[in-house]
């Protein structure tokens, strides 16, 4: 513990927190002896504009500002659950001051961003407040105490009662006071997110397990929180309905034109920030492992019917009362105005549907939900079209769920109608046809989205299949593949060669696995067909083969990792083929010699010698670890026709 003089103002909090829980105990819950701290005045610094002060003052203020968040930070713990309407009313124009306080340092700060702020006492530590610039580098509070909504600095954390705050209305500038009759208490919506943004932090913590610190929270069981959801939920949800009808209003008002410049004022973004709040609890909620377990399966119910309506309340399967609540949130799919917010109703969903039996028409109804939100353009908070790492690993989201329905005989339609519009992405701005969603700077996340399921289905279709019908897969997957290779050598960057060299070698292995031996059993009956099947596969072999070549004579390192895999599957797909063919007495049929070395332009490679059975020497070299998905949804690289490792990358972030 850090010395410190008698009477510092860092011991003011921390000593009414003790005083307020001695007093909560001892007065059965009622503070009413001490509630006049509650709105006992404060006096700041009359400054308006850091401008007007020199930089010693202005740390001297940002001090100050610092002192009174958490001193009314801890005024709004302690009453928050008092029943009387005068400390209600109170308590929320304590949040409203909270807010503007901490908007005022947020402004002083910016001039003084190397400016330590004094340390915070919980318990018997000090934690101290590094500066904002510190924390902006760290992206994350130091301590495990909640930061501001709107800055990275460490102060008193809110109680998990002060969610009890969403009981009262909320109340919009253009409302009538009339409306509210005689409630004493509303919420301003940016109260409301306050209110949420903390709600989030804490579920998030809790329902995921994670290292809580000094936190408050480390004394919460996560099980006693989610037992008080269904007193808490229905008061939420009819937050998020208020919300959703004015968002639904403000999109009928601009003939639901995503860019429309409506959609981006302050209020508007008020709106729809708070929507995403709510659904993200939605989601915390629902993701909470504890609910896969038969023990929590009441609470589940008890918290599904405190969100359903009519006649649902008498439902008593979870099953149904599961496929009540994600119907009704797949009504809400027009509202969600940012990529963020169309993710956490999917995976909410997902999450609620994993909690119950397979039903077909869920699936269906989340599956076409993704598509839905894949066939709309997404723009971000300044109104520009949304690009970069966050929004490739949202729309990596949905494509995976849009795709975790598809059969191959499905993606052989996706990947010829792909084929067709790729040739459209010419701008950064192009999207497809099929899927405004995906543009010039997302694709590649769908085009892995695409070769990843197509792996996929194939794992499991094949357990199952007739002679004919895998005959049938095959001649599908060739095509499929064949139009990938195409796509990949028509994009013709790192990523699509990776990503289509990784994902071919799997379906091969496949292939070797399951689709030689039933070749071999109806090359006799359908010759014309296995021959068929197998030029095709040849085809891609040696685009392959090309392509590993090539990566090795431009050291290109996230290629050549792949390239012994490659060239092993190779070498025993081709003994396999003979094999197949010797034994059905059609040896006369295969010929083999040496495949040439050649780029991707089809010039020879005169520097090496390699032929797809002999191994030219370089097996036992050094090879870089294979790349991570994180890859892909970093960006596409520019367009390079030598693929050189050095090349330079798009500009695909914000």
């Amino acid at each position: 513990m850090v010395e410190k003089e008698s009477g510092s103002i860092q011991l003011l909090a921390p000593h009414f927190r003790l005083l307020r829980i001695v007093h909560y105990r001892q007065q059965a819950r009622d503070l009413s002896s001490i509630d006049a701290l509650l709105g006992c005045a404060i006096i700041l610094p009359d400054v308006e504009d850091a401008m007007d002060l020199d930089t010693d003052q202005v740390r001297q203020v940002a001090d100050c500002l610092f002192h009174c968040t958490n001193w009314f930070r801890e005024v709004i713990n302690a009453f928050v659950t008092q029943k009387s309407k005068s400390l209600r009313t109170k308590v929320v124009r304590r949040l409203q001051q909270v807010i503007e306080v901490e908007k005022k340092l947020a402004s002083f700060m910016e001039k003084i961003p190397d400016h330590k702020l004094p340390a915070i006492e919980i318990g018997d530590e000090t934690v101290a407040s590094t500066s904002a610039a510190t924390q902006s580098k760290k992206k994350k509070p130091a301590s495990k105490a909640a930061a501001a909504p709107e800055l990275n600095i460490n102060f008193r954390e809110m109680d998990t009662d002060l969610i009890l705050l969403v009981k009262y209305p909320l109340k919009f500038d253009s409302d009538d006071d009339e409306l509210f009759g005689t409630q004493t208490a509303t919420l301003q919506i940016d109260q409301l997110q306050f209110i949420l943004k903390d709600y989030v932090m804490k579920l998030s913590l809790l329902t995921q397990g994670k290292n809580i610190g000094l936190s408050h929270l480390s004394v919460v069981s996560v099980v006693s929180m989610m037992s008080d959801l269904p007193q808490i939920m229905p008061l939420l949800d009819s937050h998020f309905k208020v919300v959703a009808k004015r968002l639904s209003k403000l999109l009928e008002e601009v003939g639901r034109k995503y860019d429309s410049p409506e959609l981006y004022t302050e209020e508007a973004q008020d709106l729809i920030t708070t929507f995403g709040l709510l659904l993200e609890v939605y989601y915390h909620v629902f993701s909470w492992t504890g609910f896969q377990h038969s023990r929590n399966l009441d609470l589940l119910k008890n918290l599904l019917r405190s969100l359903v309506q009519g006649q649902s309340q008498s439902l008593s399967s979870a099953n149904r009362l599961i496929a009540e609540f994600i119907n009704r949130l797949a009504g809400y799919d027009e509202q969600c105005l940012q990529m963020a917010h169309a993710v956490s109703i999917v995976k909410t969903m997902e999450a609620l549907y994993s909690a119950t039996s397979y039903s077909k028409e869920i699936e269906k109804k989340i599956l076409t939900v993704a598509g839905k939100l894949l066939g709309r353009r997404w723009y971000n908070s300044r109104g520009l079209l949304d690009c970069g790492k966050n929004h490739n690993a949202n729309t990596d989201v949905l494509v995976k769920v849009y795709l975790k329905g598809a059969d191959v005989k499905t993606l052989c339609g996706l990947v010829g109608t792909l084929q067709e519009q790729v040739a459209a992405l010419k701008n950064k701005d192009d999207c497809l046809q099929m899927f405004p969603g995906i543009h010039t700077q997302n694709f590649h996340v769908f085009y892995a989205g695409v070769c990843g399921a197509l792996l996929s289905r194939i794992k499991t279709e094949v357990q199952s299949l007739t002679n004919s019908q895998h005959l049938q897969l095959w001649r599908n997957t060739a095509k499929m593949m064949q139009a990938l290779m195409d796509i990949a050598k028509e994009r013709d960057t790192k990523i699509y060669m990776v990503c289509f060299l990784k994902k071919s070698i799997g379906i091969l292995n496949v292939f070797l696995t399951h689709g030689m031996p039933i070749l071999e059993i109806t090359l006799r009956s359908k010759p014309d067909d296995v021959v068929a099947i197998l030029k095709d596969v040849q085809v891609i072999t040696r685009f392959l083969h090309h392509l590993c070549c090539h990566s090795k004579n431009m050291k290109n390192g996230s290629l050549v990792a792949h390239v012994p895999k490659f060239r092993l599957l190779l070498e025993t797909l081709v003994y396999k083929v003979k094999a197949t063919l010797v034994a059905n007495n059609c040896s006369a049929a295969f010929w083999m010699g040496n495949l040439r070395n050649r780029d991707l332009q089809g010039e020879d490679i005169l520097s090496q010698s390699t032929s797809v059975t002999g191994d030219n020497g370089n097996s036992d070299e050094e090879l870089p670890a294979d790349d991570s998905d994180d890859d892909i949804l970093g960006g596409e690289e520019n367009r390079s026709n030598n693929g050189d490792e050095g090349s330079v990358e798009s500009e695909v972030f914000d």
